[in-house]
């Protein structure tokens, strides 16, 4: 049986998913004026690099080449591997959003608002989304229904499913729902960040910034894979919410103040 903490926990995990990006942004609409364009911009390009281009390669690695997909079997690889992916092509398209479709948009306020849709549509989709997935789910376990939807999912996929809910700690469940918000954070971040760069003409900054997402990763990709103390993970993602919003506030200094 899932546990009835488990359910609050996941409830309130996707209330964060959900209502922190859209109560964002409401308010900085209403605020500063943020430009909807840019939002846009920062959603599709999210979607198109990491739902398209990054999951085609992940299946190359993981499924085609079979040197690779033995290779990644080991946590530490994996995690690197897949820090590296995410830092790359979410940089990446980030650094094209701005050169490409928002050249008129390189105010302060256009990478807080480019941020928002590109961690909004994430936290929507990875945390709303599947977080009402798990829950109904859960409930099937609970009511032993769960088989009903073997006409959709595989029976291997079913037990897995079954078996990570029933394993999971009820405090990780939570812990979804933070850390969705905490890249939020650190999407807005280092959208700041790459814009910077992009207002400076310096490549380097963006290769700067794929470091630093790979890093942010590295340590949440190797929980992933080796499941250790969910208390190390908290202590991790605060630390990483404290970083994020100190350089959102203090990065109106890299910016003129018509810009900001």
């Amino acid at each position: 049986m899932v546990s009835n903490l488990s359910f609050l926990y996941m409830s309130i995990s996707v209330l964060l998913s959900i209502g922190v990006p859209v109560g964002l942004l409401i308010y900085l609409h209403q605020r500063q004026s943020i430009s909807w364009k840019a939002v846009t911009v920062g959603a599709l390009v999210w979607f198109f690099f990491t739902q398209g281009l990054e999951k085609m390669v992940h299946i190359y690695v993981f499924n085609v080449n079979p040197f690779t997909a033995e290779w990644l079997k080991h946590p530490l690889w994996f995690a690197l591997y897949g820090a590296l992916a995410a830092g790359i092509f979410e940089e990446a398209g980030r650094y094209i959003g701005f050169t490409s479709w928002l050249k008129a948009s390189r105010a302060r306020k256009d990478g807080v608002a480019y941020g928002l849709g590109h961690g909004g549509v994430e936290s929507l989709l990875v945390g709303g989304i599947m977080g009402v997935q798990s829950i109904l789910m859960a409930r099937m376990i609970n009511r032993g229904t769960l088989d009903t939807l073997g006409d959709k999912l595989s029976p291997e996929v079913l037990e897995q499913a079954k078996n990570l809910l029933l394993s999971t700690p009820p405090i990780a469940f939570l812990a979804g729902g933070l850390e969705r918000n905490i890249a939020l954070a650190m999407q807005i971040a280092l959208s700041l960040l790459v814009l910077y760069g992009v207002r400076q003409g310096k490549l380097a900054i963006l290769f700067a910034a794929i470091a630093a997402h790979a890093i942010i990763d590295f340590p949440v990709a190797l929980y992933q894979s080796m499941r250790f103390d969910t208390l190390y993970l908290f202590l991790y993602l605060i630390i990483l919410f404290a970083i994020s919003l100190f350089f959102i506030f203090w990065s109106k200094r890299l910016f003129p103040r018509e810009d900001r």
